[in-house]
């Protein structure tokens, strides 16, 4: 029972289009190496490139995430 509302809380967290981390200013595609290297708790999702820059992020340099909308 445990491990069932485990599963359905993980695929209930929100997510996005990009992410961020609590710890840096920049947001991520989802497929960048920075954003695989996240931790989970501090992962910060964004619908787009424009909600990122709204809360002050700016994007990564390797991945480019603007580009790639």
């Amino acid at each position: 029972m445990v491990l069932v509302v485990a599963a359905v809380l993980f695929f209930a967290l929100p997510r996005g289009e990009f992410v961020g981390s609590r710890f840096s200013n920049k947001y991520h595609d989802l497929d960048c190496t920075w954003a695989k290297s996240m931790a989970r708790e501090n992962r910060i999702w964004f619908s787009d490139a424009a909600d990122a820059e709204a809360a002050d992020y700016l994007p990564c340099s390797e991945c480019d995430p603007v580009e790639s909308d």
